[in-house]
């Protein structure tokens, strides 16, 4: 049963890759929340356009397997 929780997740497509627990974790997000991933650099208010969607939290996978999303400072949603 997925809870009211929206999570916005940024991480690289590791889909194709052989370690994949990076998928699999956002597969697993969005078993138990409303959860959207995105894969591509972007500014957040696209992203939330794009996505119709308002997040309640945004996750990072990390710095480095995470796409580059700007304009971060512009919004209050915790990350």
């Amino acid at each position: 049963m997925k809870e009211d929780l929206k999570v916005l997740y940024f991480v690289n497509d590791y889909k194709h890759h052989v370690v994949k627990n990076f998928y699999y974790f956002g597969v697993g997000l969005q078993n138990v929340c409303d959860c959207r991933v995105w894969n591509n650099p972007a500014n957040i208010h696209d992203v939330i356009e794009k996505l119709n969607f308002t997040p309640d939290f945004i996750f990072f996978h990390d710095y480095k397997g995470s796409p580059l999303i700007t304009e971060l400072n512009s919004i209050n949603t915790p990350i």
